[in-house]
């Protein structure tokens, strides 16, 4: 005979897996992965993981979003954000109006010359991490990877032409 599970055990069970991942986040351990209906949890994720910042936060990312910026509302001021990206479709507007309603954000745009995604929480400290953003698709599924990576150095080399890039400066778009 087949049991089925109910809505209660299958809520407890997704609980139980989030409350997993973050376990893996606090202890250092980042290699999770999200489906497309798990936006929200990875959106959490990277929240948690932005957190972790004392110093810096770079985002390495040409696909950037306002909701990824978003998560930054409550990133103390004397943590240093820099995006990193080619995006032109970041909007001036909504940035700065993301800015005046939250001015405790120290946040800067720079050019990008990496294409993969790269989140790095106090580049050149005790406490820095890098953790690598992919998206995979798998038979018309597709997740959102987070991997940490734990040989810095060769990373270091790869974000160095980045680091050095002119500031970005963000232009008014024009509807045309």
């Amino acid at each position: 005979m087949r049991k089925f599970v109910t809505y209660e055990e299958f809520n407890k069970l997704v609980n139980d897996v989030n409350v997993l991942k973050e376990e893996y986040l606090v202890r250092g351990y980042i290699d999770v992965s999200f489906n497309q209906f798990e936006k929200f949890e990875y959106l959490r994720y990277l929240y948690n993981i932005f957190r972790l910042a004392k110093r810096r936060i770079y985002l390495f990312d040409n696909e950037i979003n306002l909701d990824v910026i978003y998560l930054l509302k409550n990133i103390p001021g004397d943590v240093q954000v820099t995006v990193f990206t080619n995006n032109e479709d970041i909007s001036l507007k909504l940035v700065s109006l993301f800015l005046m309603k939250y001015s405790n954000v120290n946040l800067a745009f720079r050019k990008n010359n990496i294409n993969e995604k790269y989140i790095v929480i106090d580049y050149g400290e005790d406490t820095e991490r890098i953790i690598n953003s992919k998206t995979i698709v798998s038979f018309d599924e597709e997740y959102q990877v987070l991997m940490e990576y734990h040989d810095k150095d060769n990373y270091r080399l790869l974000f160095k032409d980045s680091l050095l890039s002119p500031i970005y400066v963000l232009k008014e778009k024009r509807l045309s």
